[in-house]
């Protein structure tokens, strides 16, 4: 009987999901995560439980499930008492907390293997310059010759981060290479152009 009840809430789960045009893969993960939930001893076709609910997600937490998955299941859960049940879930229970991860950082010998790995002369310049000067990917692409300041070692970050812009330093020994790369080309041309606009 149980079974068979669990049954159907999926399937009327399933019917509200298509209903609402949720994409294929929310609908198997939203149906895999509510199976498992009405398994759980205390849920079910009973009425919004929040003591229940918390102790189904410390379960999924002491079995080591990672923290946007068990934001799914209680997604899921809100949405079967909500949009199914029409009870909604009026309970004080906040989404897992992802870990926060440092960033890589490469170090400077790591960071010249890469470059010097690199074949392609101006995807090379490219990654000296973005090192060199302290420049995003955008900053680097979008880099005009005009912003060049070849003599007096400088660059022109326009609308940087934030709508600021800024001056950066150019290293010296980059000179020679931008000179070649911006040779014949007017103030306006990108240093850097896509490889459809011509390299």
């Amino acid at each position: 009987m149980f079974y068979s009840q669990n049954q159907g809430n999926l399937r009327q789960v399933e019917t509200e999901l298509r209903v609402r045009n949720y994409s294929p893969k929310t609908l198997k993960s939203y149906l895999h995560c509510l199976r498992v939930f009405f398994n759980f001893p205390g849920a079910g076709n009973a009425g919004p439980n929040e003591d229940v609910i918390r102790r189904f997600l410390v379960s999924l937490a002491q079995m080591d499930v990672s923290p946007e998955t068990r934001n799914v299941y209680l997604s899921a859960i809100k949405f079967y008492y909500g949009c199914v049940l029409k009870r909604p879930l009026r309970i004080n229970i906040r989404t897992a907390k992802r870990p926060r991860r440092l960033p890589v950082v490469l170090s400077r010998d790591e960071i010249e293997r890469l470059i010097i790995a690199t074949n392609n002369p101006k995807h090379r310049l490219m990654l000296s310059l973005a090192y060199g000067a302290g420049l995003r990917v955008s900053e680097v692409v979008s880099l005009r010759v005009g912003d060049l300041d070849l003599d007096g070692l400088t660059l022109h970050i326009k609308e940087a981060k934030g709508g600021q812009d800024r001056i950066s330093v150019l290293p010296e020994k980059l000179v020679i290479d931008l000179r070649y790369f911006t040779a014949g080309k007017t103030s306006q041309d990108l240093v850097f152009p896509s490889e459809w606009e011509g390299s």
